[in-house]
């Protein structure tokens, strides 16, 4: 298994370089950790949580009795992708988190083969090529057919789906946005009332305190419209339980690295005021 160091307490943390291995890797590189100087001498604690920023989202790791240095296994959750972000988070006795370590950003993984089959050298057809072409769905496609212009699935037809739509207001402690989770420049919307966990998301609205758009519901997609114009992205496709806000997120924006535009300020200083989050009716299809 190879090992590469991070020392927070070095100029440069990364002394065995930042590439930890190759995409879609299982347990093949461990990362040893060596916590930062405040977070060791701090007597309130005793645990550590790695959290690990993914292109598929957060993946926290732990706890880990403190140490010195902290071994950690690199597993296939974290190498979904070419990029990553590391942070450490330290907790006291009771469970609470105490402080964060500085965000190291820049951690790497080479490229590999994906979404191949396996074959063997019976596969091989008259024509050169291995395998035949087959779909792991097929039982899926199978049951697909058309009948006068609609698209019908084991003989019924298939319609779009039912939505409901909820607003939640910030004073009355059913919404909130919270900025700089886990990464900086990124804001989490978080509901505490009417959006269950798993909930198929289709939009996010807000108010928020942005010159013009203070009484208009402002669709997350559309904040791009503010000044000034900085591109962004909108991770938005089912909600999920968060248990540092004890509340069920519904959608994350990630502005890149300082550029940001009026809503992200107006929600880093004083908050979104309301929030209207519409999502997938998965009690039937209409």
């Amino acid at each position: 298994m190879r090992a590469f160091r991070i020392n927070f307490n070095l100029e440069e943390p990364f002394p065995d370089g930042k590439n930890i291995g190759n995409v879609g890797e299982k347990n093949a590189s461990r990362l040893i950790i060596t916590p930062p100087a405040e977070m060791a001498e701090n007597e309130e604690i005793t645990s550590y949580i790695a959290a690990f920023a993914t292109v598929k989202g957060a993946v926290r790791l732990g706890p880990f009795e403190k140490k010195e240095e902290l071994t950690i296994p690199v597993i296939s959750s974290l190498t979904v992708g070419y990029s990553l972000a590391f942070q450490l988070e330290g907790y006291d006795g009771a469970g609470k988190m105490i402080v964060k370590s500085p965000l190291l950003s820049g951690i790497t993984f080479g490229a590999a083969v994906s979404g191949c089959g396996i074959y063997s050298p019976e596969d091989e057809t008259p024509s050169g090529l291995i395998g035949a072409h087959t779909h792991e769905n097929m039982q899926v496609l199978n049951g697909l057919s058309e009948a006068n212009g609609v698209l019908v699935y084991n003989g019924s037809a298939i319609g779009a789906k039912k939505t409901k739509t909820v607003e939640l207001t910030v004073s009355e402690g059913e919404a909130e946005a919270y900025v700089g989770h886990t990464l900086s420049n990124s804001v989490h919307f978080i509901a505490f009332d009417g959006i269950a966990p798993g909930a198929e998301i289709i939009s996010v609205e807000i108010k928020a305190n942005v010159n013009g758009y203070e009484d208009k519901w402002v669709d997350l997609r559309d904040m791009i419209l503010a000044y000034p114009y900085f591109p962004y992205l909108v991770s938005m496709h089912r909600s999920f339980f968060m248990e540092d806000y004890d509340g069920v997120c519904v959608a994350v924006v990630y502005f890149i690295e300082d550029m940001t535009n009026d809503f992200y300020s107006s929600i880093m200083s004083s908050g979104i005021t309301a929030m209207r989050v519409t999502y997938a009716d998965e009690s039937g299809v209409g």
